[in-house]
């Protein structure tokens, strides 16, 4: 058997993942390989690495008083905690510190956790990024380690970068993706029940502190282009010739300003001399821009 095949059966695994499922299969790697079992432990709990010696079991949904913990390490003296959450903003933060000393307790999610109370708070980017940093199991196809991280990846929505063209149908599907982390990166709450694309548009209805915006793809026959809104706003009617990235529209109304990303701007993100970094970061300071707008 090839060893892609293996790594293709986690990637079409986690097509079907959850949150629940994704605590299950970290559960079971953790178990059953002493290698992924030290990784995981050191990333969490053991940052100066005075532990030697790892607690072999983890254990799920586990009760204590009135909590359910997601995943569980028993040592002897100790308990360790860890919370994992998948699009889910419910952290139990109040609950767990009733049970359990906050140095033993560790978050994790596939969002933006600036605003998470906990101290030992981490994304599963950057477990993944220290697990390709501290294993060299990691790039070997076909490898447990492997094949968790094409798992985590696929559950949590986290994208291996490649260059793109946004005027290339078959680079949309990607570019939304790219623009979706964007926003789930830097505390946008994306509206998962509002309709954010239609015939000529695509994109996301989100919030961040207070105040709605929808960002994304316009692809009318006549105009193609990258949009931001900031809706139901109370804006001064004033210039905004200082823009760098925006171009304010006559499309807004009282309520609803619109912005579109300025015509040069967007033509580098169809250029080949421009890397995905160069992109990504045209992308993010037009939305950073916007947000900026008072």
């Amino acid at each position: 058997m090839k060893k892609e095949i293996i790594n293709d059966f986690f990637i079409n695994l986690a097509v079907y993942g959850s949150e629940n499922s994704l605590s299950d299969i970290i559960a079971a790697a953790y178990n059953s390989n002493s290698e992924f079992r030290k990784l995981f432990f050191d990333f969490f709990f053991n940052s100066d690495k005075t532990i030697t010696e790892y607690p072999s079991v983890m254990e799920r949904e586990k009760s204590s008083g009135h909590c359910r913990f997601d995943l569980v390490i028993r040592t002897k003296d100790n308990n360790y905690i860890i919370e994992n959450k998948r699009y889910n903003e419910d952290d139990h933060y109040d609950k767990y510190k009733k049970q359990c000393e906050e140095e033993r307790i560790a978050f994790i999610a596939n969002y933006d956790i600036s605003d998470i109370k906990y101290k030992n708070k981490h994304t599963w980017k950057e477990f993944c990024d220290y697990i390709n940093e501290n294993s060299k199991s990691a790039v070997k196809k076909g490898s447990l380690i492997s094949c968790i991280l094409d798992y985590i990846k696929g559950v949590c929505n986290i994208m291996k970068e490649k260059q793109f063209n946004v005027m290339e149908l078959k680079y949309l599907g990607y570019v939304i993706k790219v623009v979706e982390e964007i926003l789930n990166d830097n505390g946008f709450k994306i509206n998962r029940k509002a309709k954010g694309s239609s015939e000529e548009q695509i994109g996301f209805w989100v919030e961040k502190n207070e105040r709605v915006y929808w960002f994304g793809f316009y692809f009318a026959e006549d105009d193609h282009g990258f949009w931001g809104e900031i809706y139901n706003s109370k804006l001064k009617t004033k210039s905004f010739d200082s823009l760098k990235y925006a171009e304010y529209s006559n499309e807004s109304t009282e309520d609803s300003k619109w912005f579109s990303l300025k015509k040069a701007k967007f033509n580098l993100l169809n250029s080949a001399d421009k890397t995905y970094e160069q992109k990504v970061k045209i992308l993010k300071d037009f939305i950073f821009e916007i947000e900026g707008i008072e």
